[in-house]
């Protein structure tokens, strides 16, 4: 079990240390951008970015969840290739459908995204960075499935930085506004798909396999609506606050977002990791039910305190990274951020589901937190506005958590059965919500007081963490944290 938590936390480190450089690079820009930017052009920027994650959760065809149940049917490398190979050629039409029909229909779009029909070159700027997206969906994956980490984690560092310094280009000194920073967005995703294309033999990348195609799209297509889920979960309440609030406060909105879902590139390297981790145990299943229960204890315990911190430091963050115009989005970055642990642990009960290759029935439950959401949004924004869109936010991915364990738990014995240790998971839960809630308060209080606050808040939740470790998982932690810091620690 020590060797295969190490292998998870190596996976886990190399993902989460690329993301945070990542994450970084983008973080350096909110204050350029938001002085250059305002809120109602940050407002039109989400509505455009909800076009370009609904296409891509419909154009790339369910290939992410797909591909990695085909891509372990055989291990040799032949057989890997074609997978990839075969999506990227079935992604390409799709890509060119998504541009064309979406050209073709730019009025009634524009007016559907925006609420205007004015600026068609900002919905061809968006269908175009969708398009480009798709494509690199495959590619990207392939790398991930190989787990090929330092060399994916590489060129995504190197996508982050291209993006930002040509949205920044577009922006500051040729003076484009929202266009230039999508401009940008297209020209450096292009560049992302070449950086990406040349990681692979060109044999490979025009291979296709009809018979891998048809196991792709079967498997695939039945996805999509979870896809479109977990877009509505996550993105769907920015334009359900556009009809009840203006656009400058959808675009304080995406900017707190913006802020708490940073927090999701821990999520995703842990994630990123986990699934072609817990896909190698698909032979050994017995041996998976006490390691996945585990790490279902240490998920809760680390993002608990990760979560607290964020609450805490808030906003502090906020007034040190943007205008005054923007202060008030502090009141949704921790809720964002607790949206993001919630799909994290969402990913630790779908073994279950993928042992028995029965992915498609967690579009259900997806579909049944999203339709909630949309409830949850409808009721909480009119009255409470940002606070009310954060909570939506926040119950959606949790309410998916908790069906997805129910629906689990419904098909007995034809699922692998996990004894968690709910009263250690609960525990944690239960004592990061108590130190976070006295965070989401209003207040007005001065910069040093707020430092001061949240200091005191991430404190303590570290502190309480190290009190629920047993002995022989504090010396664990200290020796894992000294192999990482005298560089024994290696990306895989």
């Amino acid at each position: 079990m020590r060797d295969s938590f190490a292998k998870l936390a190596r996976g886990t480190l190399v993902y989460g240390l690329g993301g945070i450089a990542s994450r970084a690079v983008g973080l350096l820009l909110l204050p350029v951008l938001t002085r250059y930017l305002t809120p109602a052009d940050y407002g039109i920027a989400a509505l455009l970015d909800l076009l370009v994650t609904s296409a891509c959760a419909i154009f790339a065809l369910g290939f992410g969840s797909s591909m990695t149940l085909s891509f372990f049917d055989r291990r040799d490398r032949d057989w890997q290739l074609a997978n990839v190979g075969t999506a990227l050629i079935v992604l390409l039409g799709s890509a060119a459908l998504l541009f064309g029909a979406g050209t073709a229909f730019a009025g009634p779009l524009g007016q559907l995204v925006l609420g205007r029909t004015d600026r068609p070159h900002l919905l061809l700027l968006a269908l175009a960075l969708g398009s480009l997206t798709v494509l690199t969906v495959p590619l990207s994956l392939g790398l991930q499935l190989e787990e090929r980490a330092r060399r994916l984690v590489a060129l995504n560092l190197f996508s982050t930085v291209a993006t930002a310094g040509l949205s920044l280009l577009f922006v500051v000194p040729l003076g484009r506004g929202v266009a230039g920073l999508f401009e940008g967005r297209v020209v450096a995703q292009a560049i992302t798909l070449a950086a990406f294309a040349l990681q692979y033999p060109l044999a490979g990348l025009v291979k296709y396999d009809r018979r891998i195609a048809r196991e792709l799209l079967r498997l695939g297509l039945p996805m999509v609506p979870a896809f479109a889920a977990t877009f509505v979960l996550l993105q769907g309440n920015r334009y359900v606050l556009s009809l009840f609030r203006d656009m400058d406060t959808v675009g304080i909105y995406s900017v707190g977002t913006s802020l708490g879902f940073a927090v999701g590139l821990a999520v995703s390297a842990f994630s990123t990791a986990w699934t072609p981790f817990f896909m190698s145990f698909s032979d050994r299943r017995e041996e998976a039910r006490e390691l996945f229960a585990r790490v279902t204890t240490y998920f809760a315990l680390g993002f608990g305190v990760l979560l607290v911190i964020v609450f805490a430091a808030a906003r502090p963050v906020v007034m040190v990274m943007t205008r005054p115009a923007f202060h008030g989005a502090y009141v949704v970055v921790g809720l964002a951020a607790a949206a993001q642990v919630f799909l994290g642990a969402f990913n630790l009960f779908l073994p279950q589901a993928s042992f028995a290759r029965e992915i498609p029935w967690t579009a259900a439950v997806q579909w049944v937190a999203a339709l909630l959401s949309i409830g949850f949004n409808v009721l909480l924004i009119p009255r409470l506005g940002l606070f009310g869109a954060g909570i939506a936010l926040a119950l959606g991915p949790l309410l998916m958590v908790v069906l997805l364990h129910a629906w689990n738990r419904s098909r007995g014995v034809r699922y692998l059965d996990v004894p968690y240790e709910w009263g250690r998971v609960g525990g944690c839960v239960a004592v990061a919500a108590l130190l976070a809630l006295p965070y989401m308060w209003p207040r007005a209080l001065p910069f040093a007081a707020e430092l001061a606050l949240g200091a005191a808040g991430a404190l303590a939740a570290l502190a309480l963490a190290w009190w629920a470790l047993g002995p022989s998982e504090r010396r664990a932690v200290r020796g894992f944290l000294f192999r990482a810091a005298v560089g024994e620690v290696q990306g895989g």
